[in-house]
């Protein structure tokens, strides 16, 4: 009786005409409520199984911006020397390292040089010991071999495969780790989606959608604080994730595909082999493919037939390339020897800017 007293007061006409104009109204609004429901649903879930994984990738990610400022520190026995600056102390030639090494890994087979960043840091050789990479960090002013870590499990390595495929590698042949990678930041773009959804205005209203109510408090509050900045970050975050796709296995390999189509979409654009010697074949087979500038993996490098040419010395190789203009001394300078009687010498240079860089064969 208390409960009748108290409902508003209307005619009898009024109430009728409620009930039939809000009828469909009533209908509309539960079906939308159960596509919000369902969105926000999906948005959660999705959310919840991708987002431990974007956490690794969001640290690792930030970590690698500065890996070598990171080695440095970490290995500063190994990476950081004195330079000398006395004439009769000058730093002993790329093909004196090479004897270097060969006498102290006999069993060892070289597979690249990396020229040092700065006249203080030391000489880095990559080396297949009983098919165990590892990484030779050399002083060229006091010729004397600081030591050596495992390349796989040098700490930058490490965080890049923890970034690329979580520390899992090739199972069976295929690539487990990048493909589960993969597939996390194509789910983000679910989320992403059913994010905007969510967020999109149901009134014409600025509060809760260009700038978060502040002053309300519980659900509202986290809401938009949620909801409205990752609205702003979508075009960020989208950008992020097609940006990296060209470094992961299926979709990578996809996108460098395209090259064969239209030589404007090739991995890299600018890049022209020399003349084949023999077959052609890409850099994909090459031992230290992951050290090259992502943009001539795809690309094909020039072969040799076998026993058709000689190995030149190291010091030789390096004065044809100052014959032909091309500064040794630059930082993050590589080369590349051969693995195989038909590889050739690749020289590639990969700074922080794309723009100047390069690889020779």
């Amino acid at each position: 009786m208390f409960l009748i007293s108290r409902l508003p007061q209307a005619s009898p006409e009024r109430l009728n005409s409620r009930l039939h104009t809000g009828s469909s109204d009533v209908s509309d609004m539960n079906t939308n409520f159960k596509t919000y429901a369902a969105v926000w649903r999906w948005h959660f879930y999705v959310g919840l199984l991708v987002a431990p994984v974007l956490l690794i990738m969001a640290i690792t990610g930030a970590l690698y911006l500065f890996e070598h400022e990171i080695e440095r520190v970490w290995y500063a026995n190994l990476m950081q020397i004195k330079p000398q600056v006395k004439p009769q102390q000058s730093a002993i030639s790329i093909q004196q390292q090479a004897v270097l090494i060969t006498k102290q890994y006999p069993s060892a087979q070289i597979v690249h040089v990396i020229y040092p960043r700065a006249v203080d840091e030391s000489f880095t050789w990559k080396i297949s010991n009983n098919r165990v990479d590892e990484d030779v960090f050399i002083d060229a002013y006091q010729a004397k071999i600081l030591g050596k870590v495992e390349s796989d499990w040098r700490l930058m390595a490490v965080i890049s495969r923890l970034h690329g495929k979580l520390l899992i590698d090739k199972i069976g042949g295929y690539a487990v780790g990048s493909w589960l990678v993969e597939l996390t930041v194509s789910w983000v773009m679910a989320m992403m989606v059913t994010g905007a959804y969510l967020w999109w205005p149901r009134k014409r209203q600025a509060a809760g959608v260009v700038y978060p109510r502040l002053q309300e408090k519980g659900r509202k509050f986290w809401r938009d604080i949620h909801a409205v900045p990752a609205f702003f970050n979508l075009f960020f975050v989208v950008f992020l994730i097609f940006s990296g796709l060209p470094w992961t296995s299926f979709w990578g390999d996809r996108l460098a595909s395209l090259g064969t189509l239209n030589i404007n979409l090739a991995s890299s654009p600018g890049f022209s082999a020399t003349p084949t010697l023999g077959d052609s074949q890409t850099h994909e087979h090459h031992h230290e493919n992951a050290d090259l500038p992502w943009a001539v993996r795809k690309a094909e490098a020039p072969t040799v037939q076998d026993g058709a040419m000689q190995f030149i010395s190291l010091d030789k190789l390096t004065a044809t390339l100052q014959a032909n203009s091309i500064d040794t001394s630059k930082p993050k300078l590589m080369i590349a020897l051969p693995q195989t009687p038909i590889d050739v010498i690749s020289v590639s240079y990969s700074p922080m800017q794309a723009r100047p860089a390069y690889a020779l064969h």
